[in-house]
């Protein structure tokens, strides 16, 4: 479970860091 956490935070950042560019 964790681990998916971990890559769906990741995802989250991804989708963020896109939006902002």
């Amino acid at each position: 479970m964790s681990v998916a956490i971990r890559i769906f935070d990741v995802a989250v950042v991804a989708l963020i860091f896109t939006a902002l560019t």
